[in-house]
């Protein structure tokens, strides 16, 4: 199994949602967060989930993700995604402070729960490395400090360098 960039995400959108459903599943509700919602849909409502989230997984599929890459099961489902981000102009991306835009960021990472100890992750943070390499940039992540991701990002390298809004930004 090997990470496929993909030409145009948006043609997969249906797909994709109900990928990130089972995540949203598999972390009871804390991945994605969600923060713009006061309540959260349930873990059990995928109608729900993808009336709140639908529309800004659209968006990112369309404008914000400039390379994305997904790993499929041997039965062809999705069991891994990533997305590098690294082009700003024309894009509203609030969430990265304007003084840290020279960098590439690691965003929509995310392995399937019957797939993570296997390796899938640290080969994402391969490939991504070798992009930001490739471009003379930093790899970027920003991310929650109260997910289980942050810790994984510390035990492979990243170092905490900002706290911006609500969010932490860590580099490689």
């Amino acid at each position: 199994m090997e990470f496929k960039k993909i030409r145009n995400p948006v043609q997969q959108y249906k797909e994709i949602l109900n990928f990130v459903f089972v995540i949203y599943q598999s972390t009871s509700g804390k991945y994605p967060r969600l923060e713009w919602l006061e309540k959260k849909p349930s873990t059990k409502d995928f109608k729900e989930f993808a009336k709140a989230y639908g529309q800004f997984l659209r968006y990112r599929l369309e404008t914000e993700f400039d390379e994305m890459y997904i790993m499929r099961d041997y039965s062809g489902k999705i069991i891994a995604t990533f997305a590098l981000v690294y082009m700003f102009q024309g894009k509203d991306t609030w969430w990265i402070p304007e003084d840290m835009r020279d960098r590439i960021y690691l965003e929509f990472f995310m392995v399937s729960e019957k797939a993570r100890g296997q390796g899938i992750g640290k080969h994402a943070l391969d490939i991504s490395s070798k992009t930001a390499e490739s471009m003379k940039r930093k790899l970027t992540v920003v991310t929650f400090e109260d997910i289980k991701a942050y810790k994984y990002y510390l035990r492979h390298g990243f170092k905490l360098v900002r706290r911006y809004k609500n969010f932490v930004i860590l580099e490689r």
